[in-house]
C-alpha cells in the first residue's frame, strides 16, 4: 500500500512576480516532475505571497518539498505535514491573482475558483482546503 502524504506551506518571494514570470513557473520542469510522479495539489500566488499544498506518494512529496525549501531564500512556514488516506485534488492547480494571465495558467486559476464555489464536497471540510480557501479570500483581489 502506498503511503500518501499532504504538505501545506506558505512562503514569500523577494519581489512580486509578473504574469510572464508566473507563466514560466507554471510550465517549468517541476510540472513534468509532478505529472510523472503523480503529485497533485494547488499553488496560490498573490503578489509576493505563496501558499502551496502538495499531495502524493510520501517519498515524492518530500523530495519536491525539500527542493522547494532549498531554492527559496525567504524561508518557508510549514503548516501541515501529514499522512493522508486520499487525495483532495485530482490534478494540479495553480491559482494566480494577477492581471494579464493567459492560457493554461488562466484555466488553472479558473478551476481553483470553481472549486471554491462548490459546497458539500468530500474535500470542503478538510483542514488544508479550509486554510487554502481562507488564504485566497484574505489575500486576493478577486
Amino acid at each position: 500500500m502506498t503511503n500518501f502524504k499532504g504538505v501545506l506551506y506558505t512562503s514569500s518571494w523577494n519581489s512580486e512576480m509578473s504574469a510572464a514570470d508566473l507563466e514560466k513557473l507554471y510550465s517549468l520542469t517541476a510540472y513534468a516532475y509532478r505529472k510523472e510522479h503523480r503529485i497533485t495539489g494547488v499553488s496560490i500566488f498573490v503578489d509576493r505571497n505563496v501558499m502551496q499544498y502538495l499531495e502524493g506518494d510520501s517519498i515524492d512529496v518530500d523530495l519536491i518539498y525539500n527542493k522547494a525549501v532549498v531554492c527559496n531564500q525567504s524561508g518557508y512556514i510549514e503548516i501541515i505535514n501529514e499522512l493522508i488516506s486520499e487525495r483532495i485534488f485530482p490534478d494540479w492547480n495553480m491559482a494566480v491573482d494577477a492581471p494579464n494571465i493567459t492560457g493554461e495558467l488562466k484555466q488553472s486559476s479558473n478551476r481553483w475558483k470553481n472549486m471554491l464555489s462548490m459546497s458539500d464536497t468530500s474535500f470542503s471540510n478538510k483542514t488544508c482546503f479550509r486554510v487554502l480557501k481562507s488564504f485566497w479570500k484574505t489575500t486576493s483581489r478577486n
